[in-house]
């Protein structure tokens, strides 16, 4: 209620931001730049609950192993977006939507149908082929663009050069999480608990998720993360980046201090992972995600 109160009386910006809950960005930020977050279902124990609203990282934390129907996630509803989308038209002529992966959720098309309806206003929906921490980190250079004054055609091109320099690295500690959700199969599970592997979670190209490396402990799937990360910064640099994480105790103060050290400076933030990442990753995980310069 707050932010439609700013979007019809003291609105910041020309251009309306939106994305969904599964972008992990500090509240501090989002209200900040009046962002409207859009949060997401997640259904657990004959009850649905508002991604970030209704229920918070850690209270989801305390459910997550004592559910024994483990919970699911659904798309937007459509009247619940049309209504969104009815307010936001009121008060705004453009509006950029910024949404996890389309590969990962129908939360995607479910934004442009709802779009399509309101054809006389120019309404961009950037399916950025990421999710969590680097979903943040796209909605913050976003919004630089918007408070430039840009025109939205040319923010939308902007970001769709930003978003192929952009990645993120999850170490998980156990995959069960993955296998409740179905993320990955029982048979991948099994394997991977027999051989105590400890995956390292990315999204390929085309914005699926994908096990990109795997070590025998958390230390060597760590070391393997530092090893994408320092690459990536002796070639490019590393313009921006975030630590996000699923109660990664010890482990979130060990990462703030060697990337610090690696890229020279601190992360732009760090935060729990909203309650439907967690979901997939499962406790213990923790993330680097980053921006990466254009240097050769």
């Amino acid at each position: 209620m707050h932010r439609q109160f700013e979007a019809a009386n003291h609105p910041k910006y020309r251009v309306a931001l939106v994305t969904d809950s599964i972008a992990d960005l500090p509240t501090t930020f989002i209200d900040q730049h009046q962002i409207h977050q859009y949060p997401l279902n997640l259904h657990m124990e004959d009850s649905i609950y508002y991604d970030k609203v209704t229920i918070k990282s850690e209270r989801f934390y305390q459910l997550m192993d004592e559910l024994e129907v483990y919970p699911t996630s659904s798309q937007p509803n459509a009247k619940s977006l049309d209504n969104f989308f009815s307010f936001l038209t009121t008060y705004y002529d453009e509006i950029l939507v910024i949404t996890v992966s389309k590969e990962m959720s129908g939360t995607y098309q479910a934004f442009v149908d709802a779009a399509k309806k309101y054809p006389e206003k120019k309404i961009h929906v950037l399916n950025l082929i990421q999710n969590s921490g680097e979903e943040g980190l796209l909605v913050m250079k976003a919004q630089s663009q918007i408070e430039q004054a840009l025109p939205l055609d040319e923010i939308v091109e902007k970001m769709e050069h930003v978003v192929p320099r952009s990645k993120i690295y999850v170490s998980v500690q156990t995959l069960k999480y993955m296998v409740r959700s179905g993320r990955v199969s029982k048979v991948t599970g099994i394997i991977g608990k027999i051989a105590n592997l400890k995956p390292v979670i990315s999204i390929d190209a085309d914005g699926k998720g994908i096990i990109s490396d795997k070590g025998l402990s958390i230390r060597s799937a760590d070391k393997k993360i530092y090893a994408h990360i320092k690459e990536t910064h002796d070639q490019h640099g590393i313009d921006s980046y975030a630590i996000v994480h699923a109660k990664g105790g010890k482990r979130v103060d060990e990462y703030i201090d060697k990337y610090t050290k690696l890229i020279g400076k601190k992360p732009d933030y760090v935060m729990d992972i909203s309650t439907i990442v967690a979901m997939n990753a499962g406790l213990g995980s923790i993330a680097i995600a980053y921006i990466r310069g254009e240097k050769s």
